[in-house]
Parts: C-alpha cells; sequence; structure tokens
C-alpha cells in the first residue's frame, strides 16, 4: 500500500489469484494510507480447455458462493503443486515444501521456491526451464468453468471483468467465441490498458469492448516492486469512446471524486 501510494495511487484493487485473504489487512492499510480500496479477485476458470482468468471488482469477499468457489481452486491448486513438485522429484530437483506452501498456491511460488533452492537463477528461468507448457514439470489445471466463476463473482455483487485477454493466445475467432460465452455468463466488462498487452493488444480489446458493449478496465497486473516493467499508476488512459468499469453501478460510489486516471 505504500508504494501504491508513492507512485500517486489513489484508488487501488486487491485481485490476488483465487483469494481474498489479503483484503482486510490492505483495507486497513489503505485507510491509514488515504487510498479507496476495491475489494476484488482473480479467478481461475476453464474455457474450451483454456485457463482464463476472470476478476471480480467490488465483491463482499465473504459471500459463501465466492468462498465455495475458492475453495474448489484452493484445492485444484494444491493438487496441481503436488503433481508439479513430484514431477521435479523425478528430474532429481527437490524443494522444500515449506518454501512454497500459502494460502492460494500457484505456479509463481514454486517459481519461488525453486530460486530459493538455487535451481535456477530467477523466476523466468523456473518457467523456462520446468514450469511453462511443455516443459517436463509443467502440469494441466483443472478448475471449473467459466460460467461458474463469473456467477461467483456476480453473486458476491462484484463486476465480472474478463482479464488481459491478449494474453491467452487463441485466435481472433475463439476469442470472440470467448466474449460470447462471458457476456453470455453475465460478465460485463473487459480489461483494455493492461501492462500484460501490448499496443496492438489494447487496440484488440478496446475494438472487442465495442463490439460486444462491455465496460472497460484498466490495470497494471502488478505483483511486485521488482517487477519494474509493471509500475502501479503508469497507465496510458482508456479510449474516450469507452465507458469505465468505474461506471458499472456496483463500483460507482468508489469513484465519486476521481476519473479513474490513477488506478
Amino acid at each position: 500500500m505504500l508504494h501504491a501510494s508513492n507512485q500517486g495511487v489513489t484508488h487501488l484493487a486487491l485481485t490476488d489469484h483465487d483469494t481474498v485473504a489479503g483484503i482486510e489487512p490492505a483495507r486497513q492499510a489503505a485507510r491509514a494510507l488515504g487510498l479507496t480500496l476495491i475489494p476484488g479477485v482473480e479467478l481461475s476458470v476453464l474455457w474450451e480447455k483454456h485457463t482464463i482468468h476472470i476478476v471480480g471488482l467490488g465483491i463482499r469477499p465473504d459471500h459463501p458462493a465466492l468462498t465455495q468457489f475458492m475453495d474448489q481452486v484452493r484445492q485444484a491448486r494444491q493438487d496441481r503443486a503436488e503433481r508439479i513438485c513430484y514431477k521435479l522429484a523425478k528430474l532429481g530437483v527437490n524443494i522444500d515444501w515449506r518454501a512454497v506452501e500459502t494460502h492460494s498456491i500457484g505456479r509463481s511460488h514454486i517459481a519461488h521456491a525453486l530460486v530459493a533452492c538455487g535451481w535456477v537463477k530467477d523466476h523466468a528461468k523456473a518457467f523456462q526451464y520446468y514450469l511453462k507448457m511443455g516443459k517436463k514439470a509443467y502440469v494441466k489445471a483443472q478448475w471449473p468453468a467459466l460460467e461458474e466463476g463469473v456467477a461467483a463473482i456476480l453473486a458476491a455483487g462484484g463486476v465480472a471483468v474478463l482479464a488481459h485477454p491478449g494474453s491467452y493466445r487463441l485466435s481472433n475467432g475463439k476469442l470472440n467465441r470467448l466474449l460470447q460465452a462471458f457476456r453470455g455468463a453475465g460478465g460485463t466488462a473487459i480489461e483494455v490498458i493492461t501492462a500484460a498487452h501490448t499496443h496492438p493488444n489494447d487496440q484488440g480489446a478496446a475494438a472487442r469492448a465495442r463490439r460486444f458493449q462491455l465496460y472497460a478496465s484498466c490495470g497494471s497486473d502488478f505483483h511486485h516492486p521488482d517487477w519494474r516493467w509493471r509500475q502501479l499508476g503508469r497507465l496510458a488512459k482508456l479510449p474516450p469512446d469507452l465507458t469505465p468499469v468505474w461506471q458499472a453501478p456496483p463500483l460507482q460510489h468508489y469513484f465519486r471524486s476521481t476519473d479513474g486516471t490513477h488506478c
């Protein structure tokens, strides 16, 4: 939170992957710094065998539907992590399980453990050598369906946002089908500006926001201060003809006195 404040951020959405455990501590820290915190989450879902990320903004973190969904995902993450570590062990790459145990374990946690145990130089090398698709320790995720994730966000009073659509390596036709399925499930927003995109990706997302009549969101996809290529509060503005996600009814009260450009 202090880093966000130092970067000039006034409104911050905390959207950890498949967990809301950090929201209450973040809310207290934000209050002390005069920041507005938007409670959120980024859910892992499956659509036509592809892992897709759906962001929920303005959620009620303790809603039973959301809690039940995240319990499913956490179990899927745990099962996947154990299978990855088993594969690593067969390759002679042993890591201390205590170094990767967390509330909602992902491949990034295993990557950090590989670095900590000296098996690789950095996070990127962990994926390059072991964890990304096609490598010997890769395990395909088995997440709940897209429709279930969107339904959980809506039940918790949030806005469902299709995260970083340019990152899925889908053809134009398939990406349009994904948007149709997302819209049909009740999704109402798409991430247009994000550090995870290149400029052409931004343009494609903006075009789809228009085509599918979706709210447009922007987000840094910030994970850690060391990721200097993804900095808080350093994003381009949304195209002026798009309706920003902070104008969606569940979020309006968070943005009464801002244009949302410092999120």
